[in-house]
């Protein structure tokens, strides 16, 4: 709505540049903003060639909740360990 209006009624260049300054000081400040609230969850995943046992222990002890899963690479067997934390612990 706000491009067609632009469009319909800007009559030199400087309101095309408005708008785009606009467009992204706005996309910027909302980035800015989502990053420090940070709300949400987010899973990490490790592919492991080896025995993942201490890390295992490690997230564990940690308070972290663990899935790991049996899955083959191109180069063998590997192990891959889930877990979902706060993006806030995330950092």
């Amino acid at each position: 709505m706000a491009v067609s209006s632009l469009v319909k009624h800007a009559q030199n260049v400087a309101a095309y540049v408005g708008y785009a300054g606009g467009f992204a000081t706005g996309t910027f400040v909302g980035m800015l903003l989502e990053n420090k609230l940070a709300v949400g969850t987010v899973t990490i995943r490790a592919i492991i060639r080896r025995d993942p046992k201490e890390l295992i222990k490690t997230l564990y002890d940690a308070g972290f909740g663990i899935t790991v899963v049996d899955g083959q690479g191109s180069e063998g067997t590997v192990k891959i360990v889930y877990t979902t934390l706060k993006r806030q612990d995330c950092q």
